[in-house]
Parts: C-alpha cells; sequence; structure tokens
C-alpha cells in the first residue's frame, strides 16, 4: 500500500470539529461578522439584498435583452397603426351609427398578444440559463423576487 503524498505548505490542514460539535459559521448574509469563522475579513462590505436591490436587478435582466425592446416597439405599432388605419378609414359619412372606438380598439387585441411573450420572458427567461440559482442566491426570499418582477414588468408596460 502507498501512503497518500503529504500536504504542500501553501494549504495547511484544518482538522475538523469532533464529532458533534458545531461548525463554525460560514460568511453569508445571514451570519453577522462577528460571528464568522476566525480569520475572515472580505475587503468588501457586506449588505444584505432588499427590495430595490432586486427591482434593479430585474430592470438590469429585462433591459438588457434585445427582445424586449422589439417586442413594445411592435406593442405600440400594431395598437396604434391599426387604430390609424381604422380612424383613416372612417372619415366618411358611410360609418354614422357604428361606434366610433370600436375599430380604434381593435388594436389593442393584438397588442396584448405581444405583451404575453413579454411577461413569459420576464418571469421565465432565468431558468432556461440557470441565473435563478444566483438570483435566489443573492435574495433568498422569493417572494421579493417575484413581486420585484411583477413592478419591473407592469412598469416596462406603462413607460
Amino acid at each position: 500500500m502507498s501512503t497518500p503524498p503529504p500536504m504542500p505548505a501553501s494549504q495547511p490542514y484544518a482538522p475538523s470539529p469532533a464529532p458533534g460539535a458545531p461548525y463554525p459559521p460560514q460568511a453569508g448574509p445571514h451570519v453577522p461578522p462577528q460571528q464568522m469563522a476566525p480569520g475572515y475579513g472580505s475587503p468588501l462590505p457586506q449588505h444584505t439584498a432588499g427590495f430595490g436591490d432586486a427591482v434593479r436587478s430585474e430592470w438590469t435582466k429585462i433591459r438588457t435583452v434585445r427582445s424586449t425592446v422589439w417586442t413594445l416597439a411592435l406593442l405600440f405599432i400594431l395598437t396604434f397603426g391599426i387604430g390609424l388605419l381604422y380612424a383613416a378609414t372612417q372619415s366618411g359619412d358611410d360609418y354614422v351609427g357604428m361606434p366610433l372606438l370600436s375599430g380604434g380598439l381593435f388594436g389593442l387585441i393584438f397588442g396584448q398578444l405581444c405583451v404575453i411573450p413579454l411577461g413569459v420572458l420576464v418571469i421565465t427567461s432565468e431558468y432556461s440559463t440557470g441565473m435563478i440559482r444566483t438570483t435566489l442566491t443573492a435574495c433568498p426570499n422569493r417572494g421579493r423576487v417575484l413581486l420585484a418582477k411583477t413592478v419591473v414588468f407592469f412598469g416596462c408596460r406603462s413607460s
């Protein structure tokens, strides 16, 4: 039998705690710096993620995707374009008995068809790439992440 090679001097061996003894706490958002394992000092300021951080993160994600711009542009083009086409055809006196807004609002049906993929993109885009793990690591409160996604989606639609 051969013995394993000795560990290099640059990586000292840290013995594990005795059986039944708790491990020392590691650095993380739920452990205050006073209770961290000795010898750890982060040069970066530690900050727990709040709702504003979650909204800023979601806004960055939705803003940097090209399909968001195309979807919103198509929404406005279809909604206003169909309304303007209808208004242009209604300039004659032939349509006196018909409600004026009935055809102008017809463009909203196609506009809604453009918003549906945008909503799906906002909610599910992270799952295909695996970035949802990073999001939930930075902000483990799922309700906060979902609320931030909702605020960004409806803010994106109204702007």
